[in-house]
C-alpha cells in the first residue's frame, strides 16, 4: 500500500520512483521508531543515504481508495506515509524491487516509464517483464 494524492486509477504496471527531494517531515521521521529501525535494518545509517531520484521497484496497481477514518491503516504502516483523510491510498501487487536503482527524472503525478512497455500481465495481479537486467532472480535474457 502507498499513500498518495492521486485519485485516478490506472490499473496496470507502474514504476515506483523515490523523489529527488526529501521534505522536512520525512527527514524527521527517519529518526523515530519504527522508521529508524527499518532504515537501520536495511543498512541505512541516515536519511542522506537513501536513494533519491531513482526508480526502486515495479509493481501492479490494483486498487485506489480514498482514505477515511474507517480505512486508515494501523501502525506500523501508518508511520510510513501521510494517511490524512481525503488523500488516496494505492494497493499494489507483484512488487519487485530492482537489483539496482534506475536514475529517473520525473515530476509529481503519473508519467510514462518506457521500460514498462516490455511488461505484460500474466494474470490480473501478476506482472512479467522480459528485460532481464531489471530483476536479479529472472533467468530470461533479451
Amino acid at each position: 500500500m502507498a499513500s498518495v494524492n492521486l485519485s485516478r486509477l490506472y490499473p496496470g504496471p507502474i514504476a515506483v520512483r523515490a523523489s529527488a527531494a526529501m521534505p522536512k517531515h520525512a527527514k524527521e521521521a527517519c529518526f523515530l521508531p519504527p522508521v529508524r529501525d527499518v532504515l537501520i535494518s536495511a543498512g541505512y545509517k541516515d536519511w542522506r543515504d537513501l536513494p533519491r531520484g531513482v526508480i526502486l521497484t515495479i509493481a501492479v496497481l490494483v486498487d485506489v481508495q480514498k482514505i477515511s477514518p474507517a480505512n486508515t491503516p494501523p501502525s506500523p504502516e501508518l508511520d510510513f506515509g501521510d494517511y490524512t483523510p481525503g488523500r488516496f491510498q494505492w494497493f499494489l501487487s507483484d512488487v519487485r524491487p530492482l537489483p539496482e536503482p534506475i536514475p529517473a527524472k520525473g515530476s509529481l503525478g503519473l508519467w510514462r516509464a518506457n521500460f514498462l512497455d516490455d511488461c505484460e500481465f500474466q494474470s490480473k495481479t501478476s506482472l512479467i517483464c522480459r528485460q532481464s537486467y531489471l530483476f536479479a532472480n529472472d533467468k530470461e535474457s533479451n
